[in-house]
């Protein structure tokens, strides 16, 4: 008997152009960044379990996925009166000339970005955290090769609003993404007061700055679901947004991107101890990495949240602790204290795309909070621990040369790898004492036959054929298909079964060009002139293996892959490469004693549980108990029971009458039932539909017309959400 459905691969033409291209949301869906566009795949959910489902029904997905991806561009160079809106709802003044609709677009200190000479590739996104985004999901940020973030978020428009959706599939539609704001090069924010009172000078607060790294903080569950963006420019300076939003339903009067909060609440030198030598330095040594900025999870204590966030500098990883009281009201600036100096800092030989990740468990030790995680360097990686001490601010550490700390150069005799590491997972663990180090899992950009360290794993799980992740048993087939010496070399269409392959005639041009350099070098008599050369494999296909993430519950990982061939070269067309997205389980036995000891865990969407229980071997969705919303109770549907038997048929205006799952009226005509309140849904357009169940809801204004004259009105409508499902706690597709 299955415990999960098995997870199938992704096909897409895409040109990857930079590692740690695919992320995924809280509530799964998985984004990929590819050469000028983004990728948006959205999840497919099935209420029957997994036990039930053979490899031979017809019930359930075949797909976790919907095969149909929302792809845009997201190099679309924007004016900066996109931002205007956020000023006016600061009451501050917009710092750019209204006749001037595209100012000089060049920023930072290099000669590249100041002049306005990058190639706008997508260098890194990231999803944020719930509930900024419409119906509480959330916003996609994308930093591109200007230096420039920009959100994209899903409109507000109404439900007969032009969209995709996914024919012969109950599924939730792809509305148009907008962009509501962005910030770097020119596009400014708002800055609130703290930080206006430490730059004395007005000037200083608006000056164009190239971003280079940026990071969402994790959830805070603040009362008004506000969450914290951290990025990095190349002045290396470390600059935090607070960031609200408010969307209203497909009739209110609100923008189809919603009314956004966005402020500036702090900035801080964030450049290390060690000074960043000229190029002509003859010890100078490449650094920078879009992947700098790392958030740790937050601790809650005293009416207020701390964390750690971490940045990369050159040789230098430092940690600074960050701040903030609970009482964030809803659209209101918070109050956020940021250490003055970093409570630690590690110094270590780092090279370009150098990354940090962290655990998602805190441990208590001591009266403090112990945060691990690993540093990629990115040829090795490096645990470490730091503790988190509310009541202690180290002093500063004092700026020194490279040569003073050994960092110049990597570490002779390392046993450091030449193959990047372009994915790290920190796997949940048991306690502190027993795993000094967090289990984890990497993967490094090339994979072929004759290098083993592409998947690399200190966990007992996985180590073995039997436990190796599904994505390594493909990647591993892949690059481990050969053909004899003697055949590898031929033309495709010497051994095809059928000569009038399409594919053969189009690669005939191909082939004759090989053939002919082939035929310069000796042709086949260099090939066979010995008889075992004739028969000894060639191994025709390598890996690329561009980015790995695992699922917000830890069951899965995805892994961004294209396929190579060995034989010929290819054509780096957008067309022209082979892209995958692998997926697999992780093999975790006793999943449920992991992290016990730990103060503070993640905390998952029901959209996110009910991923693990059909994919990853978790246990189904608990409900309301372990959820992050409160959602519709037995005792809402109680005081409403009055309201649902006083509804009469739309069709006959008889009785209607509750009858188990569904409502019918005294001539037979059958209506669903609002999931939230048990009222009979009597008309389309009403309700809104669960993603996850599929349950349908009465929308908060028409449950609100029903309660006109009912004595408690404003105390029913406040345990009604009009975002999530009162059956499961989903989020609504619409």
């Amino acid at each position: 008997m299955a415990t999960h459905l098995p997870l199938e691969p992704l096909d897409l033409p895409a040109l990857p152009l930079n590692t740690h291209n695919i992320a995924w949301s809280p509530d799964l869906e998985l984004a990929v960044g590819a050469d000028d566009s983004v990728y948006i795949y959205l999840p497919h959910f099935t209420t029957i379990p997994p036990s039930e489902v053979s490899n031979k029904s017809s019930h359930g997905p075949k797909f976790q996925y919907n095969e149909v991806a929302l792809r845009f561009p997201a190099t679309e160079a924007r004016s900066p009166e996109v931002n205007r809106h956020l000023f006016d709802v600061v009451g501050q003044d917009f710092p750019h000339d209204e006749d001037d609709a595209y100012p000089n677009l060049g920023a930072g200190q290099g000669p590249i970005a100041r002049t306005r000479g990058t190639l706008n590739h997508v260098v890194a996104l990231a999803w944020s955290p719930c509930g900024l985004g419409r119906m509480k999901r959330s916003v996609l940020a994308v930093l591109s090769g200007s230096g420039i973030i920009t959100i994209y978020c899903e409109s507000s428009l109404p439900s007969n609003a032009p969209s995709l959706a996914v024919r012969g599939r109950k599924a939730r539609t792809l509305r148009p993404l907008l962009v509501p704001w962005l910030v770097g090069s020119g596009r400014y924010v708002p800055v609130t007061a703290a930080v206006e009172h430490e730059s004395p000078e007005e000037s200083s607060l608006y000056n164009p700055e190239y971003v280079t790294s940026m990071a969402w903080a994790q959830q805070l569950h603040a009362p008004g679901d506000g969450a914290l963006l951290a990025y990095l420019n190349d002045a290396h300076e470390m600059v935090l947004l607070a960031v609200q939003a408010e969307h209203g339903t497909s009739s209110s009067s609100h923008e189809p991107t919603g009314k956004w909060r966005v402020e500036e609440v702090a900035r801080f030198f964030a450049g290390g101890p060690h000074p960043v030598l000229d190029p002509s330095d003859p010890d100078f040594v490449p650094c920078g990495t879009p992947f700098g900025v790392s958030w740790s999870p937050w601790v809650s204590h005293d009416g207020q949240k701390s964390c750690l966030v971490s940045y990369v500098s050159k040789n230098y990883v430092g940690f600074r602790r960050v701040t903030v009281q609970d009482d964030w009201a809803a659209m209101e600036t918070p109050i956020i204290e940021v250490g003055g100096n970093d409570c630690e800092g590690l110094c270590l030989h780092l090279s370009t795309d150098a990354f940090v990740t962290w655990e998602d468990q805190v441990w208590p030790k001591d009266g403090s909070y112990v945060h691990r995680g690993i540093i990629a360097s990115p040829f090795r990686v490096e645990a470490f621990q730091v503790t988190l001490d509310l009541n202690r601010e180290k002093d500063d550490i004092t700026p020194h040369t490279t040569e003073v700390c050994g960092t110049t150069y990597a570490p002779e005799g390392a046993d450091s790898s030449l193959n990047p590491i372009t994915g790290l997972v920190i796997h949940p663990s048991s306690t502190l004492e027993q795993n000094p180090a967090p289990p984890f899992s990497l993967v490094r950009l090339s994979a072929t036959h004759t290098n083993a360290d592409w998947f690399q794993t200190n966990t007992s799980s996985g180590s073995s054929a039997n436990e190796r992740p599904q994505w390594a048993t493909d990647i591993l087939l892949s690059v481990g298909r050969s053909l004899p010496r003697s055949m590898a070399y031929l033309p495709r269409k010497s051994f095809a079964v059928d000569d009038s392959d399409p594919e053969d005639e189009s690669d005939e041009d191909e082939d004759w060009a090989f053939d002919t350099y082939n035929d310069g070098l000796g042709g086949d008599d260099t090939l066979t002139k010995q008889g075992e050369d004739a028969l000894s494999p060639v191994y025709t296909t390598r890996m690329r293996v561009w980015g790995m993430q695992a699922s917000p519950g830890g069951g899965s990982m995805a892994v961004f892959v294209t396929e190579h061939d060995t034989i010929k070269p290819e054509r780096s067309t957008f067309a022209g490469l082979r892209c995958k997205i692998l997926f697999g389980q992780t093999h975790q036995p006793g999943r449920a004693d992991l992290g016990k000891d730990a103060v503070e865990k993640p905390r998952l969407s029901t959209e996110a549980q009910a991923w693990e229980w059909i994919y990853g071997h978790g246990p189904a969705p608990p409900g309301v108990d372990d959820a992050i919303y409160d959602f519709g109770s037995d005792e809402l549907k109680s005081r409403l029971t009055d309201v649902a038997v006083s509804q009469t048929c739309s069709f006959c205006n008889a009785n209607v009458l509750p009858t188990g799952t569904h409502s019918r009226c005294t001539n037979g005509h059958s209506f669903e039932m609002c999931a939230a309140t048990n009222v009979p849904i009597l008309a389309p357009g009403l309700s809104n539909t669960c993603g996850v169940c599929n349950s349908k809801c009465l929308r908060l204004d028409v449950i609100d017309k029903m309660l006109e004259a009912h004595p408690h009105r404003e105390e029913i409508l406040a345990l009604i959400s009009p975002t999530f499902c009162g059956r499961c706690g989903g989020k609504f597709d619409d």
